[in-house]
């Protein structure tokens, strides 16, 4: 199993000495790219879970847990997707920096790996911040004016919070190299309050997770290309601070204490009315916003708050409700953000009152749409109706009524910034001699290839909810 974990870790780095055969042989270089997540995902399907510690020189720590597993397995399928994507994608975006794209894009996935399989809090909070200057070049690789001001924003959102309000919090905790298994806030202090306070600060500082006050870098990075809104800022960077989250919750508190602390407003109750106003706000910031980017931006920051909240309720139902939302929206806004890609690529524009005069010549993208977006919003039938349920009747259950409030608002305004797509798609007119321009092969393939996983993550998902329930926490 060590092997198996180093070799995720570093596997991705095999991307950045490819890199040279790109210029020599292009077919070989994606070739053996895409190789790379394949083998990961089969090792491990091979392998399972393991809980076991796993020590990488003295400090470092990892483990293939269940949220561990799930989280490598999600990242390494969701690779695939985004290196079919971007054999096309650099084409029309950045072709002469296609190079340090790569190298940058192998490298963030190998340190965002290390910081999901983290089984201490020096691992994971060493990673967590290593991962930060690392997205900066990619978000900025484009060189404008707002590229580099949406970096540089970036870098002060990430590090301010994680150095002034989370480290504290954890030097406080001083449990860095034990095991997550190992650890329990009781032996840090019996005050409810402190307790409480702790886990804000974790929970603000770790400001990947987007609750407010620090969520308005995610939108303000949706001037970075597609595959960097779809995998780092859509499924790898925001879910290692949520996937971080819940691991705290399970194994530093636990889910009793947690369910004491949450059911009292001046304890931690009142985190969970911060992720709901967050999450209304960015939905309402989304509803109004016509750049498809950045309206996809804000829907990001109030899913993540969902999950957080699903979390803080304290019950091993709702944290799997949480979970099974991680995966169902990863894939699902990884794809909307390659359609907004695709339309800014060959049409030039993300603007979605200029997509609504588009999409009715490419009524299959707005079946991509529709499929994705819908399943984010949780319309029924969908993956994402399956966890939102799962977390909605968990939250009534356990009378957590304002949360369920939160979920149930906020979905509906997510079907409100869908549906006037769809209603332009199949409703609205064809413009005469309007010149339909043919999509790239591998932006096609990206789009339906993650189409297909949603529809298949909706047929399985009670399975893999029976499954992922079924392993130790």
């Amino acid at each position: 199993m060590s092997l198996v974990v180093k070799f995720l870790i570093l596997s991705p780095l095999i991307g950045v000495l490819l890199v040279p055969l790109k210029k020599i042989n292009r077919k070989g270089f994606f070739s053996l790219l895409l190789l790379i997540p394949i083998l990961n995902v089969c090792l491990l399907l091979k392998s399972g879970i393991d809980v076991s510690p796993i020590a990488v020189g003295r400090y470092f720590l990892f483990s293939l847990d269940k949220y561990s597993y799930l989280f490598c397995l999600l990242m390494n399928v969701c690779w695939v997707v985004t290196i079919v994507y971007s054999i096309d994608f650099v084409r029309y975006n950045f072709q002469n920096k296609a190079s340090v794209f790569y190298r940058y894009f192998s490298i963030v996935i190998a340190a965002v790996t290390a910081t999901g399989l983290s089984e201490n809090l020096f691992t994971l909070f060493f990673f967590y911040l290593l991962t930060v200057p690392l997205i900066y070049p990619l978000i900025k690789i484009r060189e404008s004016e707002e590229s580099r001001a949406a970096a540089k924003s970036y870098l002060r959102y990430m590090f301010l919070p994680a150095i002034f309000i989370a480290m504290p919090a954890l030097l406080y905790i001083n449990k860095w190299l034990v095991p997550f298994q190992e650890i329990s806030i009781k032996d840090v202090t019996q005050s409810d309050t402190l307790a409480s306070f702790l886990l804000a600060c974790l929970i603000v500082g770790f400001s990947k997770n987007c609750v407010a006050p620090f969520f308005s870098w995610l939108p303000k990075t949706s001037v970075a290309p597609a595959p960097v809104s779809g995998l780092v800022h859509s499924v790898g960077a925001v879910h290692t601070g949520t996937f971080a989250i819940l691991k705290i919750i399970v194994y530093l508190y636990g889910y009793e204490y947690m369910s004491v602390l949450s059911g009292d407003f001046w304890k931690a109750g009142w985190i969970i009315y911060l992720c709901g106003y967050t999450a209304l706000y960015s939905a309402i910031k989304a509803y109004l916003t016509s750049d498809l980017k950045k309206r996809f931006s804000y829907s990001t920051v109030g899913q993540l708050s969902y999950v957080i909240t699903a979390g803080l309720i304290g019950s091993q139902l709702a944290v799997l409700g949480a979970v099974l939302h991680i995966v169902s929206h990863s894939i699902a806004k990884m794809t909307l953000f390659y359609v907004a890609g695709t339309f800014n690529s060959v049409y030039g524009t993300v603007d979605a009152r200029e997509i609504a005069k588009l999409i009715p010549h490419m009524r299959w993208i707005a079946v991509v749409v529709g499929v994705c977006g819908l399943s984010i919003a949780g319309f029924p039938l969908l993956a994402g109706f399956y966890s939102k349920d799962i977390m909605l009747l968990e939250e009534f259950d356990r009378h957590y009524y304002a949360a369920a409030g939160f979920l149930v608002v906020g979905s509906l305004l997510n079907f409100f910034y869908i549906f006037p797509i769809l209603k332009a798609a199949f409703v609205g007119k064809k413009q005469e001699d309007f010149l339909v321009k043919a999509i790239p092969f591998g932006m096609l393939a990206a789009l339906i290839i993650s189409s297909v996983l949603i529809i298949c993550l909706s047929i399985c998902m009670p399975n893999l909810a029976e499954v992922l329930d079924s392993m130790d926490p």
